[in-house]
């Protein structure tokens, strides 16, 4: 947990509010919002809807919490929090969360998957991730995620991949 304390603290310093360079003198903000360790099954198994309840707050949908302003996020891993590989239950579980988007699309959600996403372990070299996370958008049936609506195209495997956001160049890596 500290570790992802850590991680998301480190992302909001370095990456904080970017700038994208536009024509000319006019510039606009480019907002990432880095986030990681939702622990999506575990916590609903205590009431909680970590992922759906954070996505609310970010679009102003809960009383007297702040919302901000969000372009893209990065989504660092550990949607799950088991010691055993998730199951589609799980799967389903997140997709219902990532629905409380409002303001945004899943499209503007860009993940790679953490060590309790089971990389690994699964039915075949991240099966769950690629089925539920889905960074290609091959998997929209089940993921949400349309690779054509993608507000910058993604290249590469579901492990290792890249987008480009103007001047800035994202490597998600496994």
């Amino acid at each position: 947990m500290t570790n992802c304390i850590l991680f998301n603290l480190l992302f909001l310093i370095l990456l904080g509010p970017l700038s994208l360079a536009a024509v000319g003198d006019d510039s606009r903000e480019f907002r990432v919002w880095a986030t990681s360790c939702a622990h999506v099954p575990a916590d609903i198994g205590h009431g909680r809807e970590s992922m759906a309840e954070a996505i609310r707050q970010s679009e102003g949908r809960v009383s007297g919490a702040p919302a901000f302003e969000w372009d893209i996020m990065i989504d660092a891993g550990d949607l799950s929090a088991h010691q055993k590989p998730p199951d589609d239950q799980d799967g389903q579980e997140l997709i219902r969360q990532y629905r409380a988007l409002t303001k945004h699309r899943r499209e503007q959600i860009y993940n790679v998957p953490g060590n309790h996403d089971a990389p690994y372990y699964d039915h075949g070299p991240g099966s769950w991730f690629q089925k539920w996370g889905d960074p290609l958008g091959e998997h929209t049936a089940f993921s949400g995620v349309d690779a054509r609506r993608r507000p910058f195209a993604v290249q590469g495997s579901w492990e290792r991949y890249r987008f480009q956001a103007g001047n800035i160049l994202f490597l998600m890596l496994a």
